[in-house]
């Protein structure tokens, strides 16, 4: 009875009181939103290292398709331009038709893969405007590969037959022979037919008392006979020509094409053309008229100088031309993609 009496008395004292705690803003924050931004020092929850880890994959992924979109045109703007300026485009002319049909077939499965592209999105319920963690849907990376694929060719193909004719008269000059000491006093133009790079003998020179000219469509074509030096006699045929358009009178005189007043040059560079090679030889035909003089087997010739290094020299300008068109092209690709992406990003934080 005691002990009864005595734990009624105590038990007011010993009851345990619940109470609730406040609510701080913190763990309310975390109710709401499942995490908070971890203090310093503290290690970031599952969510946040989720995201972070999404952020950088987006960011790799976007880098890699602004890489692809400027690098695949470009591929094919080099390409195609260098192919039109080689050497067996050049020996076998159909070659180019079968490249311009390749790298065209290659545009248009990139069209042809945008528009399955986008069919697929749209059957999966997609719709333009719609959330997405990198800033272009398949479909549009490939359209836009498309499209700038689609400027590659045209430019690559505009620029490759602008250089490929500047590099056809490189591969006219190379693909014939080269003399030396070739004699114009002793030999005739149908023993070197072939001739392609030419130096005379020490002494040759240009007859200048016997050059003439003819006019076509406003352009003067000039030629001048090639003989040898002072000490030997006049040929009896004049086969080897100096020729050059709009660098002498009307009438033939005051020739100074090339190095004419070079009194070292004594090198020829044969001119194959054979438009201007008809003009040419018309000219050659009223200087045997007017000057009593026979030409058989008339070749024309640039007076050079140096007619191995004027012919790497067109070479080489080729080349860098080349080389610039192709940096100047990867640079616009360059700055088209990153505004494109610019512009996506800036409409993705807007919208």
């Amino acid at each position: 009875v005691c002990s009864s009496d005595l734990l009624a008395l105590l038990r007011p004292s010993i009851r345990l009181r619940i109470q609730t705690l406040p609510v701080t803003k913190l763990e309310e924050k975390t109710m709401q939103h499942g995490s908070v931004d971890a203090p310093y020092g503290s290690l970031a929850g599952p969510q946040e290292k989720q995201q972070s880890h999404t952020s950088t994959r987006d960011a790799i992924w976007t880098v890699g398709q602004m890489i692809l979109l400027i690098a695949i045109p470009s591929a094919i703007f080099a390409g195609l331009s260098w192919s039109l300026i080689s050497l067996p485009v050049y020996l076998h002319p159909s070659f180019r038709t079968i490249l311009v049909v390749a790298t065209a077939t290659a545009v248009v499965l990139m069209i042809l893969a945008t528009l399955l592209s986008r069919g697929h999105w749209l059957r999966k319920g997609g719709r333009l405007g719609d959330a997405e963690p990198r800033y272009l849907h398949s479909f549009a990376w490939w359209g836009s590969l498309a499209a700038l694929s689609t400027v590659a060719f045209i430019a690559g193909l505009s620029v490759g037959d602008t250089l490929a004719k500047n590099m056809s008269s490189y591969y006219d000059i190379v693909t014939l022979s080269k003399y030396d000491n070739l004699d114009p006093a002793r030999t005739q133009g149908k023993q070197w037919l072939d001739a392609g790079r030419v130096i005379f003998t020490q002494g040759s020179r240009l007859n200048l008392p016997d050059s003439m000219s003819y006019k076509h469509a406003g352009t003067t074509y000039c030629v001048a006979p090639i003989v040898a030096a002072l000490s030997e006699p006049l040929p009896v045929t004049f086969d080897f020509w100096a020729v050059g358009k709009n660098c002498c009178s009307d009438d033939g005189k005051d020739f100074h094409c090339g190095a004419a007043h070079d009194h070292t040059a004594r090198g020829g560079i044969r001119v194959v053309d054979e438009d201007k090679v008809e003009k040419y030889r018309k000219a050659v035909q009223q200087a045997e008229e007017t000057h009593r003089i026979q030409s058989v087997h008339p070749l024309f010739f640039e007076w050079v100088a140096n007619p191995i290094g004027e012919v790497v020299s067109t070479k080489e300008e080729t080349f860098q031309q080349y080389c610039t068109d192709i940096l100047v092209f990867a640079a616009v690709m360059a700055t088209i993609v990153c505004i494109g992406f610019l512009f996506l990003y800036w409409r993705r934080k807007r919208f």
